[in-house]
């Protein structure tokens, strides 16, 4: 009888041993992330009043934006209206995503065999918009409406309202696209956080909202000054 048991116990403490997984190799991979959207203030960034000629003001505007990062698509000098366009191979001068920092990490189980773990991907911190033109296909496209105003004979109103898309793709997982005006932002439900940081592994559902610096707005009314 005591020998039935003995073999009984030795049994249960066998299937024990499996159902832990002792001595089976399992990675178990997983993020601590923090994300800081960011603070967005448009007031007086994109329309100013200017104590100068319409004339003067016009051909300022036409001659800033052929000496810039900006290309003229049409302008109408009797309605005042003059489109640009402009894309940006720095895109984090041009719209804020906000802060970002993404950390790999192993967690250590019965089921891993620390010489076989690899070595975490090394951490990122700094801005989101960064972080995508680092690690994913991104593109920016914009265009900018010009809206120049004669109010008399020596003041003159300009207002600028940009277009932005940005988009980000990494391998076969879905297009985001950002699609936001002056004055505004577009926020973007993200499944993944994806990089070379975590190769794909599955981080987010989360919301990511990206705004204009407005650097392109003011851009172009500094260049009045």
């Amino acid at each position: 009888m005591k020998l039935i048991f003995k073999y009984i116990s030795f049994f249960v403490l066998l299937f024990t041993l499996h159902s832990c997984g002792f001595g089976e190799l399992r990675n178990e991979i997983y993020h601590d992330f923090v994300y800081k959207k960011p603070i967005h203030n448009p007031i007086d960034k994109y329309s100013v009043t200017i104590n100068k000629r319409f004339d003067d003001v016009w051909k300022k505007l036409i001659r800033h934006a052929g000496a810039t990062f900006f290309a003229i698509d049409n302008f109408e000098k009797d309605s005042g209206l003059l489109t640009l366009s402009f894309g940006a191979a720095d895109i984090s001068e041009f719209i804020d995503g906000g802060d970002f920092y993404i950390e790999q990490k192993f967690r250590f189980t019965m089921r891993t065999k620390l010489a076989d773990m690899p070595e975490p991907a090394p951490p990122w911190r700094g801005e989101y918009v960064d972080y995508l033109e680092n690690f994913t296909d991104t593109s920016l496209t914009g265009k900018a409406n010009i809206v120049v105003t004669k109010i008399d004979e020596e003041n003159t109103m300009v207002s600028v309202n940009a277009r932005y898309i940005f988009d980000s793709r990494r391998g076969n997982v879905r297009k985001l696209s950002w699609v936001f005006d002056s004055g505004s932002c577009d926020t973007v439900n993200v499944e993944y956080d994806y990089g070379e940081q975590d190769g794909g592994n599955h981080v987010g559902g989360y919301d990511r909202k990206i705004c204009p610096t407005y650097h392109a707005e003011q851009s172009i009314i500094n260049s009045l000054n």
